[in-house]
């Protein structure tokens, strides 16, 4: 018993009303992100309205003043989705962990993009490209960051099953994680002991006051996994899909700095590794001491250690995902991750900063130039001539 992919807008418009009680006319902007995204024939090819938007990347890319612009990627993603399709003219953000609802939602409900820079597999630009694609390719243009900012809030009416750090849950869904951030299917995901496992979990929390489920009633849940899922296997719905298809893509501009940042974001994880296996979990609990490489504590004006979260708190939480770091290395990208947008980039006089967890604002000055501008290549692509970071370019082979 594995998923069934949504096949049609027929199939999109049940599960939509089923799942998050949207239907009529509200529906419709999501069945079209939806047919885009699960390549139905009926729809414009995500991979070939990608590819427009890498060339339209490109072109801002190589506008005057921009070689010399700091993040001048990022940024020439930020200006098309500003002047095309009705984001906002925003700082630089990053994400360097997952967020918690009400951080996230208030970014998106914002019309604000961002890059995920904790997850290798995932891709830093990954939800910039199917919204930017999926724009172009329905015409939306401005109302894009509309349809976009509309998700924000809308959680599932009823639990579906979702892949949760510890394995496949039962769970209400935010309409994001179902509509364009599932996680890529794997074969384990389909055995039916870990649907009933999770329904019984889920059962096992439900309040006192509601009537207790029937044996036959779980089994029920349990055996609608097939539709009920924020899962996928091969469609754009998946952002490590999206990334996937932006990576192998030779003769795209987007392709040069995927590989490229994918390959920064391993350094990163190695670093990450060896920066959480030489933390003192015991003493980082008790005395407020982050011992980080070289066993020199960062602390901040408040004796506390400087990291993302920016509370007292940071030391127990970061404490946890220490504990996990063997297991899960994605902890170690997150752990240098806050030393580098937390410690490293201020002393370089880049101020990164944001009151919520894992979240980085840069300020965008317009008026900033790089004291020494990278080193330039020049390129052919899309069929117009420009320049490239040559570091970037020397990455792909």
């Amino acid at each position: 018993m594995t998923i069934q992919e949504i096949k049609d807008p027929g199939d999109a418009r049940a599960r939509l009303s089923e799942l998050y009680g949207i239907q009529g006319d509200d529906a419709q902007p999501y069945v079209d992100l939806l047919g885009v995204l699960c390549g139905w024939d009926t729809h414009p090819s995500f991979s070939k309205n990608l590819e427009i938007v890498s060339s339209m990347i490109w072109h801002e890319y190589n506008r005057s003043g921009m070689a010399a612009r700091p993040n001048r990627f990022t940024r020439s993603i930020i200006n098309l989705a500003n002047k095309k399709f009705g984001f906002l003219m925003q700082d630089n953000v990053v994400f360097a962990g997952p967020l918690d609802g009400r951080s996230f939602g208030e970014r998106v409900r914002g019309k604000i993009l961002w890059k995920d820079s904790f997850a290798l597999g995932h891709g830093e630009f990954s939800h910039s490209y199917q919204w930017l694609a999926a724009g172009f390719a329905l015409g939306w243009n401005e109302a894009t960051a509309d349809v976009y900012a509309n998700t924000a809030g809308r959680m599932s009416v009823s639990p579906i099953f979702v892949k949760d750090n510890d394995g496949i849950a039962y769970r209400r869904s935010p309409m994001w994680e179902w509509l364009v951030d599932c996680t890529r299917h794997q074969n384990w995901f389909d055995a039916p002991v870990r649907h009933a496992t999770a329904v019984k979990a889920w059962a096992e929390k439900r309040p006192s006051s509601e009537p207790k489920r029937t044996a036959e009633e779980l089994e029920a849940m349990a055996a609608a996994y097939p539709q009920r899922n924020a899962l996928t296997k091969t469609s754009f719905r998946s952002a490590n899909n999206v990334a996937t298809l932006a990576r192998e893509q030779s003769e795209w501009f987007i392709s040069y700095y995927e590989v490229h940042r994918q390959a920064k974001l391993k350094e990163a994880q190695a670093r990450g590794v060896e920066l959480v296996e030489q933390f003192d979990v015991s003493a980082m609990k008790s005395s407020a001491a982050l011992i980080p490489l070289g066993n020199k504590p960062y602390l901040g004006a408040n004796g506390i250690a400087r990291g993302d979260e920016h509370d007292p708190a940071y030391l127990e939480k970061v404490g946890k995902d220490a504990q996990r770091a063997a297991s899960h290395p994605i902890q170690g990208i997150k752990a240098e991750r806050a030393l580098h947008y937390g410690l490293e980039k201020p002393s370089q006089g880049e101020a990164w900063n944001s009151p919520a967890k894992f979240v980085h604002h840069k300020p965008i000055d317009l008026t900033v130039r790089a004291a020494v501008p990278k080193d330039q290549v020049e390129i052919s692509l899309h069929g117009v001539k420009g320049t490239i970071n040559k570091k970037v370019k020397g990455l792909v082979v």
